[in-house]
């Protein structure tokens, strides 16, 4: 099989035109054009391998796909996937893995809406660097995103721009894992060998302020109450503050009170960070 190589300006050709008639085609496959990739269009580098996508306003389960696998496979589950040039059959079909070319990643949401990302694998060693994903959010406290390094050339060096609200572990030179720690807006960033930088932004919600339903509640001996947890970081326990009553299961974002005997219980609801209380009455 003859293989096909791409100049640079021809990949450049080509990239506009699968982005145009993908714009006028698909548009995320739905419309209103609210489901797509993130990001739409990449191009890899020659010591790029792979690249994180995440598919933003679909609705799970998802199903994610390439066109032609000989030239690279995605992997992944819900929301976010990683493609990596070179198919998994391409030695079978007797073309050299990591072929340079075009390719195009497809996720199929449970509507059958179909959103699309182009994936671009050249020799070209001056594409520009950039990050990917280059924006998220994370909304609770613990949270995890991997960050990728694409184009350019490395080794990469990772920072975070707030340590006290995100820290970065390095999972290898071209991909760094990022942990929200407390809520406030937070960026990484990442520089090749040659000083150029790039910045992702991470958008971090404050957390809902924790509550629990009923607050105060009345029953006789022997009765039993539902109480409902909400907002915090949703690690949830349960715990009988003061009185003889009983609450089970201790953990989860519901219990049972069971009403003993005495004048008043207080039934507490902790998530890690801050206790609530709910008062139960017994006339």
């Amino acid at each position: 099989m003859r293989r096909i190589i791409f100049s640079s300006a021809g990949l450049g050709l080509l990239v506009m035109l699968i982005a145009l008639i993908n714009a006028c085609t698909h548009d995320g496959g739905s419309a209103s054009g609210s489901f797509l990739l993130e990001p739409r269009n990449v191009t890899l580098g020659p010591d790029d391998t792979s690249v994180i996508l995440r598919a933003v306003g679909g609705t799970l389960p998802i199903v994610w796909r390439v066109t032609d696998p000989t030239r690279g496979q995605v992997t992944g589950q819900g929301d976010t996937a990683t493609y990596t040039s070179g198919g998994t059959n391409a030695g079978q079909l007797g073309v050299s893995t990591g072929e340079l070319g075009v390719n195009t990643v497809e996720a199929i949401d449970s509507r059958f809406f179909v959103a699309t990302a182009t994936i671009i694998k050249t020799d070209d060693e001056d594409i520009p660097l950039s990050v990917s994903p280059d924006t998220v959010t994370l909304s609770s406290d613990g949270e995890k995103v991997v960050f990728a390094a694409i184009g350019s050339s490395g080794p990469f060096r990772w920072g975070v721009g707030d340590d006290t609200r995100g820290k970065i572990s390095i999972r290898n030179s071209d991909e760094a894992i990022y942990t929200r720690l407390m809520a406030g807006n937070n960026a990484v960033t990442v520089i090749d060998k040659r000083g150029f930088a790039a910045v992702a932004s991470i958008t971090q919600p404050d957390l809902p302020a924790l509550a629990i339903s009923p607050s105060s509640a009345t029953t006789t001996t022997n009765g039993t109450l539902v109480f409902t947890a909400a907002g915090g970081t949703e690690a949830y326990t349960w715990s009988i503050a003061t009185g003889t009553g009983i609450v089970s299961p201790a953990t989860g974002s519901s219990t049972v009170y069971t009403s003993i005997d005495g004048d008043t219980d207080v039934v507490a609801l902790s998530d890690g960070l801050t206790t609530v209380f709910a008062t139960v009455g017994k006339p």
